[in-house]
């Protein structure tokens, strides 16, 4: 009897492993730092009480989508994993009552749980922002789920390098989008947008409300180096059978067009800035990363890639350079602290608990951060991933190189937020060496699932 056919992932344990992912995004960002204050349970309840449906007064529209967002991933997933490759039959109505249930009383259990948490605070608002979420999450699997699926499974099921390369960048870009609409404090209004214009957050003129110091090249890095995937995307993607490459001219001018579309996607959102200097920071990072693409991908999918003749000390001699290149980038500038007392409260600073930093930023900064640091490491793991390739290699050998691969991406992480400790410009926080570590985890993964396809087409 023939064995049944595997569907590629994601399957029904993928989904319920990625819902209990967003489960605990949402544990873990409503109760950090997880400091708790005396209250008895007759004083939570009177606090309850109190609290109007809708504090219109307390309403923040960027805090209310943020709450919708963190419910919908969670619906989405936990009805994928009761659904996914099966019809639509009475479980179906089942799992989607259990669904709001169990989201609505997780929703009540992390807003009551911000009652002993210090700077917290019960609200209704934030429930129903998140309910609300819970159904968006639902409609979105209801309506869109199994297109969704075999968008995802156009990636797990290719095996063609360049195909993936080009799905994972097109997937870069809608993230991209994402973030470029957020924190989602939208309007249409003629008067708010005629005020976000005579309010200097509309500037026409590049680098015309330009302050340059260390942390405004930092920014303009960033902006760069967001857009270089873009580039990468413009060069390989939406090409006509029988063509594999576009030309460099052609590749910058597509590119440019889609830096323009997501410049325009934050001219609705209020508290973003709609500037033409980020025109030409993304239009940099659109070159630089054609110019990339064109160097290392060859035009002739059956020819090898010019960076293949590279022996491992190359690479090795790569990854040196790029730590270092990190290791000044986060240090710059540099004033040292004298003051012991005051390196050693910085010192004891650094191991707060993971993520507890980033409740002193708004959401829109704290996301940025996290992008900024996780996109900078992501390289270093791609390049390591590249150093320790063996296609002969055993399952186990590789499991070793990439689990020494992650200790010194953590390890180089740790470095640099010890180094910043004594740095009056800098904050240390063991929070940057986890994101540093996720995000080369992230090119360590990528890059070994391209090379291990690529070497068995070869």
């Amino acid at each position: 009897m023939p064995s049944p056919v595997v569907a590629p992932a994601p399957r029904r344990t993928h989904y319920a492993a990625l819902a209990l992912f967003f489960i605990t995004i949402a544990v873990y960002g409503s109760w950090v730092p997880f400091e708790t204050i005396t209250l008895s349970t007759a004083e939570a309840w009177e606090i309850i009480r109190a609290e109007p449906l809708i504090a219109f007064g307390r309403i923040d529209r960027s805090d209310w989508a943020t709450n919708v967002l963190l419910f919908v991933p969670i619906s989405f997933c936990l009805l994928g994993a009761s659904s996914v490759d099966r019809r639509r039959p009475l479980h179906w109505w089942l799992s989607i009552p259990t669904i709001l249930v169990g989201c609505l009383a997780l929703s009540i259990c992390l807003e009551v749980g911000q009652l002993w948490l210090p700077k917290r605070y019960f609200s209704n608002a934030d429930i129903i922002a998140q309910c609300l979420g819970t159904m968006i999450g639902i409609g979105l699997w209801w309506y869109a789920g199994e297109t969704i699926t075999t968008w995802l499974r156009t990636y797990s099921g290719q095996t063609g390098t360049r195909r993936q390369i080009s799905w994972l960048l097109q997937a870069y870009l809608a993230g991209l989008v994402i973030y470029a609409v957020l924190p989602l404090n939208l309007t249409i209004h003629p008067e708010e947008l005629y005020e976000k214009l005579v309010s200097n957050r509309f500037v026409l003129i590049p680098f015309s409300k330009t302050q340059w110091n260390w942390q405004t090249l930092g920014e303009f890095s960033t902006d760069v180096l967001v857009f270089v995937p873009v580039g990468a995307l413009a060069a390989i993607g939406w090409l006509p059978p029988g063509r594999t490459l576009r030309s460099l001219p052609e590749s910058i001018f597509v590119g440019a067009g889609i830096v323009l579309l997501v410049e325009l996607c934050q001219l609705p959102v209020m508290s973003r800035f709609t500037d033409a200097t980020d025109l030409v920071t993304g239009t940099i990072g659109v070159a630089s990363g054609a110019a990339i693409t064109h160097a290392l991908m060859p035009r002739n999918q059956s020819s090898t890639a010019p960076y293949s003749g590279l022996r491992t000390w190359h690479w090795l001699l790569i990854t040196g350079i790029y730590s270092l290149i990190l290791v000044i980038y986060f240090s710059l500038p540099f004033e040292l602290i004298e003051d012991r007392t005051l390196v050693r409260e910085r010192f004891q600073q650094m191991l707060r608990v993971p993520g507890a930093s980033l409740l002193t930023v708004s959401q829109f900064r704290a996301l940025t951060e996290i992008l900024r640091k996780t996109l900078l490491f992501l390289p270093l793991g791609a390049i390591l991933a590249r150093t320790v390739y063996y296609p002969t290699a055993t399952r186990k050998t590789r499991w070793m190189l990439w689990i020494a691969c992650l200790i010194y991406t953590m390890a180089l992480g740790m470095l640099i937020e010890v180094a910043q400790v004594p740095n009056s410009h800098h904050t240390p926080d063991v929070s940057d060496a986890l994101l540093c570590t996720m995000g080369a985890a992230v090119g360590l993964i990528v890059t070994a699932r391209l090379l291990r396809h690529h070497h068995e087409s070869a």
